[in-house]
């Protein structure tokens, strides 16, 4: 159950840092949108190696948690977040082209 409310809370950081990253993007010059984006699609992938580093730690220094064989339920967080990202994206786009029109 511990393993769940980790997940949980793994993703909602990522989810306040992906809307933090919405409004920057939003604002931004549409020249610096070739920089962010894909910074950001790189930066997803770090985050996540950075959050199986931290279990593999924690399994060294004896702190188990079940995340499964390979870590599987954290490389699905990752797919997941990977998808949220890209419908966020597509939304952002869509405001912008919306804006743009307007």
């Amino acid at each position: 159950m511990k393993e769940t409310w980790i997940l949980i809370g793994i993703y909602l950081l990522f989810l306040t840092l992906s809307f933090l990253l919405r409004k920057v993007i939003l604002k931004v010059n549409p020249k610096w949108l070739m920089l962010i984006i894909p910074a950001y699609l790189v930066s997803i992938y770090f985050y996540f190696d950075l959050v199986v580093r931290a279990h593999q730690f924690l399994r060294e220094e004896g702190i188990y948690m079940a995340f499964g064989h390979s870590s599987l339920l954290l490389i699905e967080l990752c797919v997941f977040a990977y998808i949220s990202a890209l419908v966020m994206l597509m939304n952002v786009f869509y405001l912008r082209y919306k804006s743009s029109y307007a």
